[in-house]
């Protein structure tokens, strides 16, 4: 079993298994109502080579996890994993709701949206230093980012021309790390 440095953790969406990634490139999965182990996920060291592992998210339906660097897909059910043809480094990642797509914030501050193939549908350019995190909102229209180096939080639609609108945070000098949007849309909460 992963030890060492946790860098994120994350409920599936039926909140049955809880996944953990640890700096070492190693995912745990443990049941949420008995507190077992259930299995662990890796991604090889040399597909690794920063020593912050990546983010993880669950599938909406909660079937797949994807995360590593470069991006992996799991498919909890089969087992399988594969590999996303995506070069860039990715920050951040969130399933669009319905699960068709993934937005992907980058380490380059532009936030890149992918079919589940790996192919490239949006870029969102805005930020001038790398994305430290992304949202969808809950209907998928659109979604937020912000940057922890640049001190910037956006909201961004996907399908509009005037995509991107600059959010005023208060007493942003520490940055922006996190976000996330109420249930219904119209509240949104930062950690700096």
């Amino acid at each position: 079993r992963a030890s060492g440095p946790l860098n994120q953790l994350q409920w599936s969406p039926d909140s049955s298994t809880l996944a953990l990634a640890f700096r070492t490139g190693h995912v745990s999965l443990w049941d949420a109502s008995t507190g077992m182990f259930v299995r662990e996920l890796l991604v090889p060291r040399a597909s690794s080579p920063d020593p912050r592992f990546p983010t993880i998210a669950w599938h909406p339906d909660g079937s797949r996890l994807v995360g590593g660097q470069p991006l992996r897909v799991w498919d909890l059910s089969s087992g399988l994993e594969s590999q996303l043809e995506f070069p860039y480094r990715a920050v951040d990642v969130a399933w669009h709701p319905n699960g068709s797509s993934l937005a992907c914030a980058c380490d380059d501050g532009v936030i890149r949206v992918i079919e589940r193939s790996g192919r490239l549908t949006h870029e969102f350019r805005g930020h001038t230093n790398s994305c430290s995190s992304i949202r969808w909102s809950s209907n998928g229209k659109q979604f937020l980012s912000c940057g922890l180096k640049d001190r910037t939080a956006r909201t961004w639609q996907v399908e509009s021309s005037d995509r991107s609108q600059f959010i005023a945070v208060p007493d942003s000098s520490a940055g922006v790390k996190d976000m996330a949007w109420s249930r219904d849309g119209k509240l949104l909460a930062f950690t700096q």
